[in-house]
């Protein structure tokens, strides 16, 4: 019933169920199975598809890149996006007194030891953050702590 609302005999509906799968197909489901192995290690999901195309380039697999773009968009691959982390140290919402300004930008001092300054930082290692607070001495402009 199919073949006759098509218009196609018997013969050529069977012949086509039974093609076999043609050379750009196989190459195809190679370099998606390729690209789903690298989508999956350890990040490397933040590739896209310049990225993806260089890795499978050093794995082997000849293709183009916008074979690779077309692979990732049918699978749904795309790269993963990260956002920059910022510490936020200092929290300006808040119904506690702040602190006067005493200094009123005048930088100049006499002697040693009369206005220190401070000053506070994170680095960032493999355990985590590390917080740096620094004192200087206005005068001497050295670290005293």
């Amino acid at each position: 019933m199919l073949c006759r609302t098509l218009e196609v005999s018997r013969a050529a509906y069977y012949r086509f169920t039974h093609l076999d799968v043609t050379a750009t197909e196989t190459k195809q489901t190679q370099i998606t199975r390729a690209i789903q192995e690298v989508h999956l290690e350890k990040h490397f999901d933040a590739y896209g598809s310049p990225r993806m195309h260089r890795e499978l380039i050093i794995r082997g697999i000849e293709c183009c890149r916008n074979t690779v773009a077309k692979c990732m968009r049918i699978t749904g691959i795309q790269a993963n996006r990260r956002t920059k982390f910022r510490i936020s140290t200092t929290d300006s919402n808040h119904d506690q007194p702040i602190a006067p300004n005493l200094l009123n930008q005048n930088f100049s001092t006499e002697t040693i030891d009369q206005v220190w300054l401070t000053d506070i930082t994170y680095i960032p290692t493999k355990e985590g953050f590390t917080y740096l607070c620094a004192f200087v001495d206005l005068h001497s402009r050295k670290i005293i702590g």
